[in-house]
């Protein structure tokens, strides 16, 4: 079975001088996570009754392209 390094983020809202929030976010770890089942969750985040943003499309493709790749760097895989 092939896994994935699913990484933890912390996530705080700070508010600014002027008032203003910020989100700060802080990786706490790494997590493996089977790549088939990292794939399945992330396509039934989408609502299919609604359309989907091409380019929502484009940066979801290129996330599990970048799993898929890890830290090969070995040529390049497109769909």
């Amino acid at each position: 079975m092939s896994t994935v390094r699913a990484r933890v983020w912390r996530f705080t809202i700070e508010k600014g001088k002027a008032g203003a929030e910020a989100v700060q976010a802080v990786e706490i770890g790494q997590l493996p996570v089977s790549l088939a089942a990292m794939i399945n969750v992330n396509a039934l985040a989408c609502d299919l009754r609604k359309t989907v943003d091409k380019r929502v499309r484009d940066h979801e493709i290129r996330l599990l392209l970048s799993y898929i790749l890890g830290d090969q760097g070995k040529g390049q895989l497109s769909v």
